[in-house]
């Protein structure tokens, strides 16, 4: 097998997994947003999931060993199956939520142990680091693009709990294609013997900057995602229209991902980054103002243009400097849990506040205005020194 064909299979590996997240976390929302439960209730599937993947973080530091990665991803996803079977059979919402905390702590322990198992693909030396980041987020963009409409597809001719069960077949699938595929020698090399990829940069790293991008535009999107099963029934959109606005999010995402394979490093550091994030403003606005299909997809097409830029942000500043590298990306993860965390209490907060959904974005709106306002200010004094 060639090179160009083992990278192309290692990167299905984050596609392929994204797809069970979005999948489930779909099904999850808006199943419950179908039974006409609250938007804490709906929101709870964000947060019991940020609850889980957070915890999972903190452990799997002294869980994943870089010499049994590979078998650790086949037994995260025999565990992930399961634990979808399991919510396939549910329907209390005490219990649903509570199989949304158990779930990211398998989808965790896949993430991290495939981030180990990628070093021993050390033919990656020497790609400009911009290339690596867009690369991966691309990819598990586009499973998490993918996600929605699968869901959609199966719930129309099946119902909601058998989206659950097409993705634990996709996890089974990749723990088997796991299994098989094994690296060039049988020896794990270990993280301390590979060759950094483009890891070493003249600039101070940026990623306290980062990080507040990142908490301000993913908490801000997965608010959009408490209120956009609530939204979509009020307007009595269909199921592949709700699908269809979720997918364009991520595929957007990814879109704008593979484009910024091709900057340059300095892109990363121009002061000018923060303010992407008017992006997000504009796109809230719309949410809060528009009421046809295709003006949904457009909105969700610009926010997902301005969460890959943070994205990407986030992950090359965690990155740039090696002997940092590890204790950041773990901080990044967190950043990216707490996100699932904020998320439904200030949703409840803006809904409780304001009288309808489509005036919370604008409070959503401000969210993002002022978190972008302080990742600018942060950014510049750290660029002062």
């Amino acid at each position: 097998m060639t090179q160009h064909k083992r990278f192309t299979i290692l990167y299905l590996f984050p596609l392929a997994f994204d797809i069970i997240v979005s999948v489930s976390l779909f099904a999850g929302r808006h199943s419950l947003a179908e039974q006409g439960l609250s938007a804490v209730k709906v929101g709870s599937i964000l947060t019991m999931y940020g609850v889980g993947y957070v915890l999972a973080n903190v452990l799997m530091a002294r869980i994943i060993k870089p010499d049994k990665a590979r078998m650790q991803m086949v037994l995260a996803s025999v565990i992930t199956a399961a634990i979808l079977v399991l919510i396939s059979q549910i329907r209390e919402l005490f219990f649903i939520q509570v199989t949304f905390i158990l779930l990211p702590i398998a989808v965790s322990f896949f993430f991290n142990a495939f981030q180990n198992f990628m070093l021993t693909f050390d033919s990656g030396a020497g790609k400009p680091l911009t290339r690596t980041v867009a690369y991966y987020t691309g990819a598990w963009s586009i499973g998490y693009a993918l996600g929605p409409i699968v869901a959609s597809f199966v719930k129309e001719n099946m119902g909601w709990p058998s989206a659950y069960i097409a993705a634990s077949i996709v996890a089974g699938a990749i723990g088997i294609v796991a299994m098989l595929f094994k690296p060039e020698s049988d020896k794990t090399v270990s993280s301390e013997k590979i060759a950094p990829i483009a890891l070493n940069h003249e600039s101070k790293s940026l990623a306290p900057a980062a990080w507040i991008g990142v908490v301000t535009g993913w908490t801000a999107l997965n608010v959009i995602f408490t209120y956009w099963p609530l939204q979509a029934e009020a307007f009595k959109l269909n199921v592949q229209t709700k699908g269809a606005v979720e997918f364009t999010f991520a595929m957007a995402q990814s879109l704008a991902s593979f484009a910024l394979a091709g900057v340059s490093s300095s892109y990363y550091f121009n002061r000018k980054i923060p303010w992407i994030g008017l992006l997000g403003v504009i796109s809230l606005i719309m949410f809060a103002l528009v009421n046809t299909p295709l003006l949904f997809i457009a909105a969700a097409a610009i926010f997902g243009i301005y969460t890959a830029h943070i994205l990407n942000s986030m992950v090359f500043h965690s990155m740039i400097d090696k002997s940092k590298a590890v204790k950041r990306i773990a901080i990044n993860e967190v950043c990216v849990g707490s996100c699932f965390l904020m998320a439904a209490p200030i949703a409840g907060a803006m809904r409780h506040l304001l009288p309808a959904v489509n005036l919370s974005y604008f409070g959503v709106a401000f969210f993002v205005l002022s978190g972008i306002t302080l990742q600018s200010l942060v950014m510049s004094r750290l660029k002062k020194g």
